[in-house]
């Protein structure tokens, strides 16, 4: 990627699957930290998993980190529904009032209208149903008295999209290629966002979060009991035990998936990670994803080599991110 310049003063929008695996729920804290001490405006958070506790478990996160006011949206459909163990451990009183939570893509036009050109930067950790629906929805959509359909507001506001999703470790040979999560749980959606999204799009795939991992020993002597992050953490290795009635799983250091997308989303210019040529990237009937370089393509892909590594993306993440909420 030539050198970009996108404007400092943006606002964010993140749409996560909370409650699959726990990588959400760190990078929710990175946004509502950024939120809290000024560095961006958190003006949706938004569950591709239509499972009611994903988008509570959001709710909470703001709150515990200080984000009070925060729009929630979360796609009412049959995508894939997650595994629940640790999202309501983490939400603790239970699902929101329906008045507190939108549809995705009546939210994410709302907020998308509101917001200056040029000023949103998108952070995608899930399924692409909210995305997807904002590209195919239309002028008025639900009525709602916006004049520009769904793809005009994805250009005009938006400076890129940060996702986490595919593979790229075989790209090019289908005989070795392998599936994604986020992918393969709504494939058509994942084309849509691929080879349809206006603007820029950084895909931090499979491979880059694996190396990524958090330290649990520093991790737990850091953050309070009470941290609805570290409960769900805790969860997310005991819930199975506990529903199966086997021996406990020892708490380990989990790979850090979507807190590589959100961290480019907030520290582009940081330097943290190698980027990739321009390109395209498609995505098959399997749910399988390629990169092609292609000059004048607007995909990118975030890279490791000598100069970035996953070690330093770690610590940075573990001593700059993972502590307990600071009053801005």
């Amino acid at each position: 990627m030539s050198k970009k310049v996108w404007p400092k003063d943006f606002s964010l929008i993140y749409d996560n699957d909370m409650g699959n695996d726990i990588d959400d729920a760190f990078a929710q804290i990175m946004a509502a930290q950024a939120h809290v001490l000024g560095k961006t405006r958190l003006i949706l958070g938004l569950s591709s998993n239509p499972n009611p506790w994903s988008v509570a478990a959001i709710d909470a996160l703001n709150r515990y980190y200080g984000v009070k006011d925060c729009p929630l949206g979360i796609h009412f459909g049959r995508v894939k529904v997650a595994w629940e163990s640790y999202a309501p451990v983490m939400a603790g009183g239970g699902w929101l009032p329906p008045e507190r939570v939108m549809d995705g893509v009546v939210a994410l036009r709302r907020v998308l209208h509101q917001a200056a050109d040029n000023s949103v930067r998108i952070v995608a950790t899930g399924f692409a149903p909210n995305l997807s629906g904002l590209l195919r929805s239309k002028v008025n959509h639900a009525g709602d008295g916006i004049p520009f359909d769904g793809m005009e507001l994805a250009r005009r506001k938006t400076q890129f999209l940060s996702i986490m999703a595919g593979n790229f470790v075989a790209s090019g040979d289908p005989a070795t290629q392998e599936g994604e999560f986020n992918v393969i749980c709504d494939i058509p959606s994942m084309c849509d966002v691929m080879h349809d999204w206006p603007t820029d799009v950084i895909v931090s795939d499979f491979t880059i979060g694996d190396r990524v991992l958090v330290d649990w020993q520093r991790l737990k002597a850091v953050l309070k009991e009470a941290n609805p992050l570290k409960k769900g953490y805790v969860d997310f290795y005991e819930g199975p035990s506990k529903l199966w009635r086997t021996a406990p799983d020892p708490i380990g250091n989990r790979q850090s998936w979507d807190q590589t997308s959100m961290l480019f989303a907030l520290e582009p210019d940081g330097n943290h990670f190698g980027i990739s040529e321009e390109g395209s990237v498609t995505v098959d009937s399997k749910g399988f994803t390629f990169f092609h370089p292609q000059a004048g393509g607007k995909r990118y892909y975030l890279k490791f080599d000598e100069r970035h590594t996953p070690e330093a993306v770690g610590e940075l993440l573990q001593t700059r991110y993972y502590r307990e909420p600071v009053v801005g």
